[in-house]
């Protein structure tokens, strides 16, 4: 904002949700866009957003809803950012922005985008603020697992992003309800990870959902062994267990860099420090599935579709057996782990498992649910529309 002038309005962001299922699909969903108004912020609250978010010159910044375009200005001009870009449905705040780019001398820095939120892609972003509602902030997040890397960061004001864990929360004294979120994008590790040790053949199966994971390690033919003391910070992976070797209890941690499909970095087993290149089995959840929820949710079976896009995207769709409507569903995947999201008129409905060799398996979980229903599927088609 300019220095010379004064705070008495509002920061009012507006993002479209045309098409979005959260909202397309309620029966109270009649409104063309969601209208966020926030009162305006000092610059010091901004300023311990991009702190927080650790902001240098290598990063693209873009503002979810951006305003006056505040803290996209602040990134270029006081923390270096190689590019700033600020998104907001509004034409006139878009054209504020730009006043107040050319003020600052930043124009040549910044991309200001009029349009919804959810019409654009964030591939080239490695820090997001995504201040927007309590109700909003969910329907991003799949957005930002779809297109930022893994170690991207995401900061929210006063709002957390629902059942994503915060890496890290700070209580600034100059932000709203005193609170911001730190959100950094983790590397998909979900699936069956396989590696030698000295000659011996060793597996990982690991479930993962958001930056947390779980599994078991395997050495040869033994028993399988759950790890502990488990990490995931962006692409970075540690995780330890205790293995049988000659009869003997064995402290092994296994630390690396997670690069699509492949783990590199070191092992530690019993002491000795040896090098680990661990690689990921191929995983295909593309396809069509029947899904089956037992027992307390029955009504909630149906048809899930998940289709590779132009980019290599995944999308879904969901078909409840009851009606047959097709409805999109928020979907995340990490390896044969998903996560998808079907709205209704109370709340969404979370399914929570692994799709893997045809079959599936997971729990349903639902605000304000006492119990976890199950859910199984079973492949009618695959990704090609083949029969299995």
């Amino acid at each position: 904002m300019r220095p010379d002038r004064k705070r008495l309005f509002l920061r009012v962001g507006a993002v479209a949700v045309f098409g979005l299922a959260w909202a397309a699909a309620r029966a109270d969903a009649v409104a063309p866009e969601i209208i966020i108004p926030i009162g305006d912020p000092p610059p010091s609250a901004y300023r311990a957003l991009l702190k927080m978010a650790n902001v240098g010159k290598d990063d693209v910044v873009c503002d979810l809803g951006c305003g006056d375009g505040q803290i996209v200005i602040m990134a270029v001009k006081e923390f270096g950012a190689k590019k700033g870009i600020g998104i907001d449905l509004d034409p006139e705040r878009i054209k504020e922005c730009k006043e107040n780019a050319a003020f600052h001398g930043v124009t040549d820095k910044v991309v200001w985008i009029q349009g919804s939120i959810f019409d654009q892609s964030l591939k080239e972003v490695g820090v997001v603020h995504a201040w927007l509602l309590p109700n909003v902030n969910p329907m991003v997040r799949s957005m930002l697992f779809r297109d930022l890397k893994p170690g991207s960061r995401v900061v929210s004001m006063s709002f957390d992003m629902g059942d994503w864990k915060p890496d890290a929360v700070s209580h600034p004294k100059m932000v709203y309800n005193k609170v911001a979120y730190l959100y950094i994008m983790p590397a998909s590790v979900g699936g069956t990870w396989e590696w030698t040790m000295k000659d011996t053949p060793c597996r990982a199966a690991l479930e993962q959902e958001f930056q947390f994971f779980k599994g078991t390690v395997t050495l040869g033919g033994r028993e399988p062994a759950h790890i502990t003391g488990q990490s995931l910070k962006g692409a970075e992976i540690a995780f330890s267990t205790t293995l049988k070797l000659d009869g003997q209890d064995a402290k092994a941690t296994y630390r690396g860099t997670v690069e699509g499909n492949t783990i590199k970095g070191t092992q530690d087993v019993a002491g000795a420090k040896l090098d680990w290149t661990a690689t990921r089995k191929p995983a295909d959840v593309t396809g069509t599935w029947q899904i089956t929820a037992l027992p307390a949710a029955k009504k909630l079976g149906g048809v899930l579709t998940i289709e590779k896009k132009e980019g290599g995207v995944l999308a879904a769709s969901y078909a409840l057996d009851s009606d047959r409507k097709t409805i999109p569903a928020n979907l995340f995947v990490w390896g044969p782990c998903v996560r998808f999201e079907i709205p209704t008129n109370a709340a969404s409905v979370d399914f929570k498992g692994v799709l893997a060799e045809g079959t599936g398996k997971g729990v349903v979980d639902c605000e304000g649910w006492t119990t976890e229903p199950t859910w199984t599927a079973r492949r009618v088609t695959d990704g090609k529309g083949e029969k299995p």
